[in-house]
């Protein structure tokens, strides 16, 4: 957990990112997930793709205590882009 704290702080840290918030669906999902069975979500607003590509950096080198692992080896990462949806009143 040190390392995925270290990471969760990293995506924090990250210049013009606006974490909004963390949902954890751990009472309501059912069945199995892939790997794991911890799935948690992370809504931030990001200035560029480029601040993407840097959040999902940090599962790539966030070191796993002091063997030579990273957290990718434990964890699943899918970043999805895209805008606010803007329903217009009729």
């Amino acid at each position: 957990m040190g390392a995925f704290s270290a990471m969760w702080n990293g995506i924090h840290d990250l210049p013009g990112v606006q974490v909004l918030g963390n949902m954890d669906d751990d009472q309501s999902m059912v069945g199995p997930s892939d790997g794991f069975p911890w799935t948690t979500y992370l809504l931030a607003d990001v200035p560029d793709i480029a601040t993407v590509h840097a959040a999902c950096n940090l599962f790539r080198t966030t070191a796993v205590g002091e063997g030579p692992y990273r957290l990718w080896r434990y964890a699943k990462v899918e970043a999805r882009v895209g805008r606010e949806l803007i329903i217009q009143r009729s």
